[in-house]
This record gives C-alpha cells, structure tokens and sequence, in this order.
C-alpha cells in the first residue's frame, strides 16, 4: 500500500516538474533543446490525457444521444396515438355514415310517410332497455306517441319531449307493447318487453294459435301508436303460459337496441 502511495507521488512530482519545464520555454520562439525535451517527457502524459478526454467526449456525446432518440421516440409516440385516434374516428363516421345510409333508403321506400332524422344522445345504464333520449324535441315538430324506427324495424314511441329533446320509451321495455300479427299465419296478439333482457314475447289472442320458430312478426294495425307492417322480430321459442291457458312466443327483436345511433321519428 505504502508502495503505490509513494508512486503516485513520484509520478505527480514528475508530471509537475514537467509542467513547470514546458511553461518556462513556452516563451521561446524557435524550440531549443530544452523545449524539445519537455515535449518528449510530456508526451506519454499528453497521450494518456487526450485518451480519457476522448473517452469522456464521446460518452457524454452518448449520452446526449440517448436523450436525443428520446425525445424521438417520444414524438413518433405522440404521432402514433394521433394515427391511432384518426381511425377511430374514421371508423365511427363509416358506423354512422351506414347507419344514415339504410334510414334513406327506409325513407325512399316509403315515399308516402313523413319521418324526421334524430340522433340518439343519452342512455340510462341502469335501464338500457327501457328508454333513450334523442337530440329533437318540439321544437323540430316531434310529438308525444310518435313511433320511432329504424330501417330494421320497430325502436318505440315518445312519451316525453322538450324543446329539444324527446324520450322515448322502447320496446324492450316491460311497460311497453304493440299490437302485433304472425305474419305467415295472421294470428294476432300483443307483444311486450321482457324485464332487463332484449328480447320480446308476444301473447296470442287464441289459445290454438298456429305460430313456429323462425316466423316472423309485424305491427298489425290495431294500435293508433305505430302503422301496420312495420317489423318487430323473429320467433325463437314457442310455448304456453298460465296453466295452458295462454299461448306466447319469444321473439328476438329486429332492431339491435344495444347499437342504437341514428332513428327516425315519424311524423302525422
């Protein structure tokens, strides 16, 4: 230990001798003998220098690197997330432009019916099947009892509006129904809203009503609420309710109620 102590002294007497050598001829013009000697005893230290300055240059240029491509990262990140945003926009507009797209083709088809276009803006989560809040009201001519549609078929009917907005009370609601016909049998009946689920059941007028999975189901008419042939849904299940009494079927709704964007009111 005493041993590496002594020769570091040694080498710092040496390198500062050296130093002070080099400063006193530092002030010739033409390099004497003594100038020449200097550089020739401080160029292993001048070498063993620059090496560590070197080393230290280009880690600290490294590092600066590191926070350079930082930095870069950082900023194809940001531009990936606005890449990743514009497609989720782009794919809502096309749901939406689709949506738009079959209620035209819904108003072309029935030249004679007057419906109004309205945007579905609220939803009460704890009751997803029972009603939505639409972005008209009676400022734009919507009125209590006015059936509300889809191109797919039946959505409901308003029971509340303001100047601007309109609730509507939907078919899968239990305090919903519709008048209702098998449309391959004619056989009649009522259709409801099954609590919580979406899905609907129809109860027959007749007890030996003729109806069968797959048949399908309309408005019928009776109702002064919605026109007659508007589609309801598809028989899934059959059976018999209240002892045998009562004959019932379940249906599974055209319109998909989780999805609901656009619909049409329609009006007179």
């Amino acid at each position: 230990m005493e041993f590496k102590h002594g020769r570091l002294l040694l080498i710092g007497a040496a390198a500062l001798a050296l130093i002070v050598l080099l400063s006193l001829t530092a002030r010739e013009k033409t390099p004497g003998p003594l100038s020449t000697a200097a550089q020739e005893a401080l160029a292993p230290l001048q070498g063993g220098i620059q090496t560590v300055s070197g080393a230290v240059y280009h880690a600290v240029g490294f590092v600066a690197g590191l926070g350079t491509t930082e930095r870069q990262n950082q900023a194809l990140r940001r531009q990936l997330a606005g890449v990743g945003s514009l497609q989720a926009q782009v794919q809502t507009l096309r749901s939406q432009k689709r949506s738009l797209e079959t209620l035209l083709g819904l108003v072309r088809a029935h030249p004679r019916r007057r419906y109004l276009a309205a945007r579905v803006i609220g939803r009460n989560p704890s009751q997803w099947f029972d009603t939505l809040t639409l972005d008209r009201g009676a400022a734009s001519g919507v009125a209590r009892n006015q059936p509300v549609v889809t191109a797919a078929g039946v959505v409901g009917r308003v029971i509340s509006v303001t100047a601007h907005t309109a609730t509507v009370l939907l078919l899968t609601s239990d305090d919903s129904g519709a008048g209702a016909t098998v449309a391959q049998t004619g056989e009649t009946g009522v259709v409801e809203g099954v609590p919580g689920k979406a899905e609907l059941q129809m109860k027959f007028f007749g007890r030996q009503a003729k109806v069968k999975v797959g048949d399908t189901v309309v408005t019928s008419g009776i109702s002064t609420i919605y026109p007659a042939g508007l589609l309801i849904g598809r028989v899934v299940k059959t059976g018999y309710q209240e002892y045998g009494l009562v004959r019932y079927a379940v249906l599974r709704p055209a319109v998909s109620f989780n999805r609901l964007e656009y619909v049409l009111v329609q009006e007179g």
